[in-house]
């Protein structure tokens, strides 16, 4: 029997993006080239943007960390007005804060690349589970990244010659504000989410609905934690099935 759980995990404040100089743009996505006419219309994004929607699987505790963004293989969604996201983080014998970020994706002259932080918000530290969260409003299409805040591990593994190993590349995703083929599916399975709010899913089942079987073994519990960000997920139990729109 599934045990219920009352676990709702907070947000912490980061820098804005003025506060933060590394917050200019980002080289995780490379620049993409826009049509001559300048309208990168929304099927292109859908096709050509080089999400990653799972990282983790290198050699330091911190960096191997499953980290999952719980959308399609292609790491592209639109999560319609309820705006809400799903990230699943793995076992691990030594929990890191889990860093999200959004930001914007601009058109600059032929190319788009991904640009400044729009908001950030920072996880605490916590064993394997699922976390429920809502993006900025979307008017115009942004990317979403998480990563595991792996410093204390970066600051304590110095290279051969001296220089501190590279972490780990974050998940990546294009959320759009207009519904691509298949983001219903997605929006379904996240409101199965959401009807277990602050309770516990199994493991095969949730494999099952967002193709994880490759990245499931032994080392996880059968069943994980549903935790969500605010009362609007808690209560979205009770609400009707989320709609992506269009």
């Amino acid at each position: 029997m599934t045990v219920a759980l009352l676990m709702i995990f907070g947000f912490k404040s980061l820098p804005t993006a003025a506060q933060q100089s590394s917050d200019e743009g980002s080289s995780i996505a490379p620049e993409m080239q826009a049509p001559d006419d300048g309208e990168l219309t929304k099927k292109l994004l859908y096709s050509l943007f080089p999400g990653r929607r799972v990282v983790g699987s290198t050699r330091a505790e911190c960096t191997s960390r499953l980290l999952v963004h719980l959308v399609s293989p292609e790491s592209v969604y639109s999560p319609g007005p309820s705006r809400y996201l799903a990230l699943l983080k793995g076992p691990t014998t030594l929990p890191r804060p889990a860093v999200v970020s959004f930001r914007t994706y601009l058109k600059e002259g032929s190319a788009y690349r991904v640009g400044p932080v729009i908001q950030q918000k920072q996880l605490d530290p916590a064993g394997p589970g699922i976390y429920l969260l809502r993006s900025p409003v979307l008017r115009e299409p942004m990317v979403w990244e998480s990563s595991f805040n792996c410093q204390e591990d970066a600051d304590s593994e110095i290279g051969l010659l001296g220089f501190v190993q590279a972490a780990a590349p974050p998940a990546i995703t294009l959320l759009l504000d207009a519904s691509m083929p298949g983001d219903q599916i997605v929006a379904n399975n996240i409101s199965w989410l959401t009807d277990s709010c602050d309770s516990n899913v199994v493991v095969q089942e949730l494999s099952s609905r967002f193709e994880l079987a490759d990245l499931i073994n032994s080392d996880w519990p059968t069943e994980l934690p549903v935790l969500c960000a605010d009362a609007a997920s808690r209560t979205s139990r009770h609400s009707s099935k989320i709609s992506i729109g269009s």
